[in-house]
């Protein structure tokens, strides 16, 4: 995985960017910010947080990682590899809004995040949880897409 600059991109969309560029030439479906049903999407490239690929039906197409809220993988990778450590920011929106929400997560926890059902979080890192909802490997980014978490 890269390494993180310090600047706005840095709690949120740099984890989701490693994490999605685990998965070239390997099929996702990925969730966005609004709702509705998620996109299969087979990732050809993830660069300057944009995700290109070609989506099930055959189309190319771009999504920015910003409106990612989580992906499921087809095949699914070891929840450490994932995530890198967590650190504390000193100001900015990772102080206010990622570090808050990532620090209520622990491995082994039952949650319930946007009310989508009981999800066993697998590991944790900067801004990234990875969870298993019902046997499927969940990835999400914690900074500014995790609008609810209740604590099972």
């Amino acid at each position: 995985m890269g390494v993180f600059q310090k600047n706005i991109c840095a709690c949120c969309l740099c984890p989701m960017h490693c994490a999605l560029k685990q998965f070239e030439d390997e099929e996702v479906t990925i969730f966005f910010r609004l709702p509705g049903e998620g996109q299969i999407l087979t990732i050809s490239s993830v660069e300057n947080f944009v995700v290109s690929g070609i989506s099930g039906n055959g189309n190319p197409v771009c999504v920015a990682i910003s409106q990612i809220d989580f992906f499921e993988p087809t095949n699914p990778k070891t929840p450490a590899d994932l995530v890198k450590p967590i650190r504390k920011s000193v100001k900015g929106e990772c102080a206010c809004v990622e570090d808050p929400i990532t620090n209520k997560f622990q491995v082994g926890d039952i949650v319930n995040i946007n009310t989508i059902g009981p999800l066993q979080v697998n590991a944790v890192g900067e801004g990234i949880v990875v969870t298993n909802f019902d046997g499927t490997q969940r990835i999400y980014s914690t900074c500014n897409n995790i609008l609810f978490v209740d604590m099972l």
